[in-house]
């Protein structure tokens, strides 16, 4: 047994279900921002599985503006996201 302090338990079967609904105010904030993707009016600036994240914007100012969302909703809501530059990628 040990206990589980911060974020979801690895592997546990109810961990991708309350991380959803734990970040799902998240997806609403970029939702609302209005700088993300959309396709046939269907928002699509945020591609989430499991832990990883995908943002999508048309512009480079519209993905500052999404990252800027997300470091904001990170401090209000306890959530340290991995900036691993070497998985971030940029298209032009």
């Amino acid at each position: 047994m040990f206990s589980v302090k911060y974020g979801v338990q690895q592997g546990g079967v109810l961990s991708p279900w309350l991380f959803n609904i734990y970040v799902d105010d998240l997806i609403i904030e970029f939702e609302t921002n209005c700088e993300g993707c959309y396709v046939n009016g269907k928002f699509l600036g945020c591609v989430m599985y499991a832990d990883d994240q995908l943002l999508l914007s048309a512009s480079v100012s519209g993905l500052q503006s999404m990252l800027n969302v997300g470091f904001h909703y990170g401090i209000g809501n306890h959530i340290i996201f991995n900036l691993n530059h070497r998985n971030l990628c940029v298209l032009k």
